[in-house]
């Protein structure tokens, strides 16, 4: 075995650990670390790609880490406004709690 084929072993292991890991429900498939897994993967096996001159596959995962990156970002996003959105609700809920207190006494 070539380090370029090691180097693609490893891409595609890592991207076939994150299919199998969701197929089973063991991380969910819209979950920072799907994501990752497969953007780390993707872009092994697109640079194994790359060494061996073979265009198609620089595509395919080139293309794979895009969308993998574009998941994680939204992501992220959807877990900073959902944060953000449990905090207003606490902040609220405890204002109200205090504000109420204060009106009886």
């Amino acid at each position: 075995m070539t380090l370029n084929d090691l180097i693609g072993t490893i891409g595609v292991g890592l991207i076939l650990l994150a299919y199998f890991l969701n197929m089973f429900s063991l991380i969910k498939r819209d979950g920072t670390l799907y994501f990752t897994i497969n953007i780390l993967g993707a872009g092994i096996a697109c640079l194994a790609a790359v060494l061996i001159h073979f265009m198609p596959f620089i595509l395919l995962e080139a293309a794979w880490v895009i969308v993998s990156v574009i998941g994680l970002v939204k992501n992220i996003k959807k877990e900073a406004v959902s944060k953000h959105n449990l905090r207003r609700f606490f902040h609220f809920c405890l204002f109200g709690l205090i504000f109420t207190s204060a009106e009886k006494n």
